[in-house]
Parts: C-alpha cells; structure tokens; sequence
C-alpha cells in the first residue's frame, strides 16, 4: 500500500543519490576485489532507497545519516590521496579515485535534497529514524570488515 503524497522533486533527488552512492560503492568492491564486503556496507542505502521509491514519509529524510557517513568516508579518502597521513593504508586506482568523486557529488546533493525534504513524521519519529539509520550504517560497516568479510 502507498503512502498518500507523491512523489516530489527532493524524493525523486534522493532516490537518484541513493542509487548512485549504492551503485558506485558495489562497483569500487568489483574493482577492489572486496564485493562483499561493499554489498554489505550498501545495505542501508538501499533499505533507504525502497523506502523512498515506495514513498514512505520517512524515507527522504532517514537518508541523511547516510549521505553524511559516505561523505565523511569519501573526504578521509581524498585526504589520504593527498598525502595526509590516515588510517588508511594501500593504494587506490585513478577509477576507484573517479567512483569516490561520484559518491561524493552524489552525497552532497542528497544531503542537501535530503534536508530539505518535508518530513509529515512528528519530531520523536524523526530523530528516531535518523538515529536508527545512522547506527544501522555503523553497524553495517562494522561487520563489513570483520574477518568472514573484510577480504571478500
């Protein structure tokens, strides 16, 4: 059953977001040879991304959470690539380089759509969803890495 508001210019933004930032970290595991690992890193994503395409109320603004995590990651990355001693360690290639640009441009637009979308949920329900999505994130990339995963 549909949610009764259609779908609106931030929704439709979102989603296409969405879309990119969940496509280009499964192609950036295809390319890295950790496939698994990035499916499991998407799944958030791509709860958030039915939500929205089923038009729940919820679903543009509980994506948030994931548009600011990916783009944190993605500023860590580029930073690294330039030199400024991280976490990270090993080399990325001038395509994984091209896929962390994308996901950037694609979080900061779905932040920005994300942010502006007008959620008909009350403010305990909002906070809510947000807080349960961003820990379903951490979650989600914790056991990415754990050992049955992090290489796969």
């Amino acid at each position: 059953m549909r949610a009764a508001f259609p779908m609106y210019r931030h929704d439709r933004v979102v989603a296409a977001c969405l879309g990119g930032v969940a496509v280009s970290l499964l192609l950036v595991g295809v390319i890295s040879g950790t496939f698994i690992r990035h499916v499991i890193q998407v799944v958030p994503a791509l709860v958030v991304l039915a939500a929205v395409a089923k038009r729940r109320a919820w679903g543009p603004f509980v994506a948030t959470p994931i548009f600011a995590w990916w783009l944190f990651i993605m500023v860590l990355i580029w930073l690294y690539v330039a030199g400024v001693p991280m976490f990270f360690t090993g080399s990325f290639s001038v395509a994984e380089i091209m896929l962390t640009v994308f996901i950037g441009l694609s979080c900061g637009f779905g932040l920005l759509s994300s942010v502006r979308a007008q959620p008909t949920v009350g403010i305990v329900g909002r906070v809510s969803a947000l807080a349960a999505f961003g820990v379903l994130q951490l979650v989600c990339m914790f056991v990415s890495f754990l050992p049955p995963f992090a290489n796969r």
